[in-house]
């Protein structure tokens, strides 16, 4: 019997709004990434098997989610998505600067 373990690394409303590549302005599709990987092997250091206060032994189906452009083919990490996006509304932010008017 295999375990299981869904990482988001984002809230569900994230996953289901749409966003568009960087390189292309395409509207990005969501993808899904599994792995079914054992806790004794060298592999496992790259995966969280703690869940809670539980943790998993034996193997365990790992299922990530990623973001990827039908166009241009770029894929996205959850991770790399969000962060270019905060950038991205950081710099409209500074683009639109308030204008105060001059008391003096």
């Amino acid at each position: 019997m295999i375990g299981e373990a869904v990482t988001y690394n984002c809230t569900s409303y994230y996953l289901k709004k749409p966003h568009n590549c960087f390189s292309c302005g395409c509207i990005l599709e969501k993808k899904r990434r599994e792995a079914v990987v054992h806790s004794n092997s060298p592999e496992a250091k790259n995966y969280d098997f703690g869940i809670g206060d539980t943790y998993l032994v034996g193997y365990v189906r790992f299922i990530t989610f990623y973001f990827q452009c039908p166009s241009c083919g770029r894929s996205y990490e959850i991770r790399e998505l969000i962060n270019l996006e905060r950038e991205q509304k950081r710099k409209e932010k500074k683009g639109k600067k308030k204008k105060w008017f001059k008391w003096f």
